[in-house]
């Protein structure tokens, strides 16, 4: 079994032809290094070329899972219940 992967959120940004995109996102804490530069998968298609900008203190034993924080965040609102049954 191997080393337990731990994750760092990153700032980072990425030169296009339109000009720059910033993005952030939870990345293995070994390639979160300010100053390196970072290839991100978004639905099975990667973007190459993303340089580190900063890097957060705050480190997590895995990455977040947003669909379950959204999920939890309508259920806490009343957001997922459907319109006009409050």
């Amino acid at each position: 079994m191997g080393k337990p992967v731990r994750y760092r959120q990153a700032r980072m940004r990425r030169q296009t032809a339109a000009g720059a995109v910033e993005t952030t996102s939870w990345i293995p804490e070994v390639f979160a290094v300010v100053g390196g530069v970072v290839d991100l998968c978004d639905d099975d298609v990667w973007t190459r070329g993303w340089e580190v900008l900063g890097v957060s203190s705050e480190v997590l034993e895995e990455a977040p899972d947003w669909r379950k924080a959204i999920r939890g965040h309508r259920k806490q609102t009343g957001d997922a219940l459907p319109r006009g049954s409050s």
